[in-house]
């Protein structure tokens, strides 16, 4: 069995997800380390049979996002989701990358429109839920937020994110501290 610390071994997609991943962690203010190779077989869906990303048409422009993406070419990265839309247009992976970039450029309200997409098309995806209450966050619609992050721990349990931001913005609400 492979050992989750032992990076090496990991598929080359899986150490991409793992640093784009801890990325969005710290521009959210916290570092929440590495995921582990079943919570990132969970988040895409390959653990149950869900949803993956895209075998074939838009596969290699997701990818190419993804790269442009973790290494901080946000530009770059719209332009290959944007692509990998064109191509796989019922894919929604390509609209969540597409808000991840939008979310990192801190256009809040284009990133809204990217997850919601995503939604659109698999409406049972856990992480554009939880993207888009990062979105909802960032433009103060804290309820709706909230209401988002909650659908994400619904749909995915174990998934860290919604549920360190719903206490974060329930520790927030405690001490009259703003919105982070």
């Amino acid at each position: 069995m492979m050992s989750p610390d032992d990076v090496r071994t990991r598929p080359a997609w899986v150490r991409r997800l793992d640093r784009l991943l801890t990325a969005l962690a710290r521009v959210g203010g916290r570092a929440f380390g590495r995921p582990d190779e079943a919570l990132l077989n969970r988040l895409t869906g390959r653990a149950k049979g869900g949803l993956a990303p895209a075998e074939g048409q838009g596969s290699q422009a997701l990818v190419a996002g993804r790269r442009a993406l973790e290494d901080g070419r946000y530009a770059e990265a719209l332009h290959q989701f944007g692509l990998a839309v064109e191509r796989a247009p019922q894919d929604p992976w390509p609209h969540h990358g597409r808000g991840d970039a939008f979310q990192l450029l801190g256009d809040h309200a284009r990133a809204l429109e990217a997850y919601e997409a995503a939604l659109g098309l698999a409406p049972d995806l856990a992480l554009p839920h939880n993207g888009r209450g990062n979105a909802l966050a960032a433009l103060g619609r804290l309820d709706e937020a909230r209401s988002a992050w909650a659908r994400a721990l619904e749909l995915d349990p174990a998934l860290p994110w919604p549920r360190e931001a719903l206490a974060r913005h329930a520790e927030d609400e405690a001490t009259g501290a703003p919105p982070r």
